[in-house]
């Protein structure tokens, strides 16, 4: 039982570093140029680390998009951590088409509590 709940803890910690470095590499490239960059380079790294194709993944409904998320087995921090990925890939790709973006994290006006 301890075997598996150090391997668990682990994995957790893992995603946790992963979405960490993604998350930096997102937060405010200078340039349009760097923004793209850092777009594809959040998505490679979410595919080859975390096996998550994030364009498939929201291409399909809510429900399937929560089942998805829930099958990766996220810890409530790891949980915010990707909800932030999320928002900063958004807010990158809004800048990129010199749309303005709200500003807000998600969970602040989709009622989820983290």
């Amino acid at each position: 039982m301890g075997q598996h709940r150090d391997y668990f803890k682990k994995e957790i910690e893992k995603i946790g570093e992963v979405l960490a470095r993604v998350l930096a590499s997102l937060i405010d490239p200078s340039s349009i140029k760097r923004r793209e960059s850092s777009i594809n380079n959040a998505l490679k790294t979410l595919k080859a680390e975390l096996d998550i194709d994030l364009e498939t993944l929201l291409a399909n409904d809510d429900d399937a998009v929560i089942t998805g998320i829930e099958a990766k087995h996220f810890s409530p921090g790891n949980i915010k951590a990707f909800a932030d990925v999320l928002y900063h890939l958004q807010a990158s790709e809004d800048k990129r088409q010199g749309k303005k973006y709200c500003g807000r994290k998600p969970w602040h006006y989709t009622g989820i509590s983290l």
